[in-house]
């Protein structure tokens, strides 16, 4: 039969440290000072500092692991969200069950979570009610974690402070979505870990795994079956 393996983890860098570029970008607001910028007007304005503020990272493979390490490094208060603690994370960490306060606690909410049938839909407008009005929003997972009008309602409606989204439900994001218009939104197009050392360390899985195949050694990152076509492959 046939083997899949991916490169789960070549990416995590590079995409938590857009993670930061994001949670750095809304709390100084650098959308308004790029827009100054680009109409030649010298407009001064007070940020936000991110010490001692509370971020929330769910999901803690790869890529929510090494978002934590960043946070703490910032002087922030960090949290994790996982189906199963290991205890081996970099940050306190809950289980789903504790979604509802953690989300209710934090001032940056991140999705760091792979799509599977259990996460689809996970943040919806009952959780993201639960969030304060000062909070902002980042997800760098897959765009159907999340109700996507809901995340839009919110946003428009100041239910939200903001956010920084790297996933959408439809890909390419349509032009006619008014994500693309709001002031408070930072969106990149699904291209957070795009880099030339990810690509050479996915690159490096991959000859990794021809040697171990070759070998009949235990090979990296092989997908069971029951994973295929659950929204694992990727990051």
């Amino acid at each position: 039969g046939v083997r899949l393996t991916n490169s789960t983890g070549s990416s995590a860098r590079p995409i938590a440290q857009t993670v930061v570029l994001m949670i750095l970008g809304l709390s100084r607001d650098v959308p308004a000072w790029m827009r100054a910028q680009q109409d030649h007007q010298w407009a001064p304005h007070v940020g936000e500092e991110v010490e001692g503020t509370n971020l929330a990272v769910i999901g803690m493979g790869p890529i929510g692991e090494e978002t934590a390490r960043l946070g703490i490094a910032l002087g922030m208060n960090v949290v994790g969200c996982r189906r199963t603690v290991t205890g081996n994370e970099p940050c306190e960490t809950r289980t789903f069950e504790a979604l509802g306060e953690l989300l209710a606690w934090a001032d940056y909410v991140v999705l760091a979570l792979p799509l599977t049938h259990d996460t689809r839909g996970l943040i919806g407008a009952e959780q993201l009610a639960l969030m304060k009005s000062t909070a902002r929003f980042i997800n760098v997972g897959r765009g159907d974690l999340v109700n996507e009008p809901a995340l839009i309602d919110a946003l428009q409606q100041g239910r939200l402070a903001g956010a920084g989204l790297d996933v959408f439900a439809t890909e390419p994001l349509g032009a006619e979505s008014p994500l693309w218009d709001m002031p408070n939104v930072i969106i990149t197009p699904h291209n957070s870990g795009a880099t030339a050392l990810a690509n050479h360390r996915g690159a490096q899985i991959f000859i990794d795994n021809i040697a171990r195949f070759t070998s009949g050694a235990e090979m990296r990152n092989e997908v069971a079956a029951h994973q295929v076509g659950a929204g694992t492959i990727g990051r």
